[in-house]
């Protein structure tokens, strides 16, 4: 079986689930694709800003709308129920959000009532990005999709096309699941020893398998495979963060690790 037959299968699985999901109401559809935030909508998007704000805008520097007279434009990788999205479309001038699922015109009219108008969604076969033109995108960001990807060959071709369709100077930031996690919260000092035990892994990266269930971590991957993945196509690294919130008693890390690229030229 091929890389993109197995791939359309756990598409078409996801798409039915999603729609399934859809079905049991609005405040289970848009929880449903970050995790549980406490069971209604405005948690869920007001997670999404968070989230967006303290994880992406930070690298966004030169690329946001109010920075240029050009027009600023960002991609969205795997949007899921535009709660991301929805706080990107205050930072830019227009906002591509691109995913597998067909449930577009929910999430559309979700975000049409929260009077965001500056964006477009359309569905992708999980390894391009349909309908974007090169050298047309100033700010790419995808968070919890990497995870679910169907290997490790999937990360390589949708890292070809980030910078296909990044403009040169252009950043991205992706994040993706953890090779290393000795547990779900972690110190700082547990997050440091958990990226020593990847540099000594083989191969770099872990894939469950079709077995793994919908919306499951199926994919992890060490922050020095990402590295030599990014830069095999053609993408320079900036610097590497972490899924993490602040604490009192200091950072907090998760399950993910971020990425930063640019586009050089």
């Amino acid at each position: 079986m091929t890389d993109v037959v197995r791939s359309r299968q756990q598409v078409d699985s996801y798409m039915k689930k999603i729609c399934s999901v859809r079905k049991e109401g609005k405040d289970k559809f848009f929880t449903w694709f970050d995790g549980p935030v406490g069971g209604n909508t405005e948690e869920a998007f007001a997670k999404g800003k968070d989230v967006f704000k303290r994880m992406f805008l930070p690298f966004t520097k030169g690329h946001t709308k109010g920075e240029h007279k050009e027009f600023r434009r960002a991609l969205d990788i795997g949007y899921g129920g535009g709660c991301h999205l929805a706080a990107a479309c205050e930072f830019f001038d227009y906002v591509v959000g691109i995913d597998v699922h067909h449930e577009y015109s929910h999430v559309r009219s979700e975000l049409h009532r929260r009077d965001k108008c500056n964006f477009e969604l359309w569905c992708t076969d999980g390894w391009t990005l349909p309908n974007v033109y090169e050298l047309s995108v100033d700010f790419v960001y995808s968070w919890v999709t990497f995870i679910h990807l169907d290997g490790i060959e999937n990360v390589k071709a949708y890292l070809k096309e980030i910078r296909k369709v990044l403009r040169p100077g252009g950043t991205a930031v992706i994040y993706f699941g953890r090779l290393c996690r000795c547990k779900r919260l972690q110190t700082q000092e547990q997050f440091q020893e958990d990226l020593r035990k990847e540099v000594e892994h083989e191969t770099g990266y872990r894939d469950g398998g079709a077995s793994t269930r919908v919306n499951g971590i199926r994919l992890v991957i060490a922050a020095w495979k990402m590295e030599e993945m990014a830069e095999a196509a053609g993408l320079k690294v900036e610097s590497f963060t972490a899924s993490h919130a602040e604490t009192e008693n200091g950072p907090v890390y998760f399950g993910q690790h971020g990425i930063v690229l640019r586009k050089e030229g």
